[in-house]
């Protein structure tokens, strides 16, 4: 699992191995984005499942549950 700065997990998340979250909008290799990142908040009690990838600015509300393999797009 990958949690980046910008990426807030609030108490009694689950996150299964192989989730992921970005914190730029636009990812690009060796280009320095430290200003450019983007606020993620998983709220209280929500599940996310293996292979699903939370795009930066997103917001996943209370105790959702987001399936395998899903893409939560801003």
């Amino acid at each position: 699992m990958s949690v980046h700065a910008g990426v807030e997990l609030e108490n009694y998340v689950f996150c299964v191995p192989s989730c992921g979250f970005t914190n730029v909008i636009n990812l690009r290799s060796q280009i320095a984005r430290h200003g450019a990142y983007m606020r993620t908040l998983v709220r209280c009690s929500a599940t996310i499942s293996a292979d699903v990838t939370i795009m930066c600015g997103a917001t996943v509300g209370r105790y959702t549950f987001i399936a395998a393999g899903a893409i939560r797009v801003r």
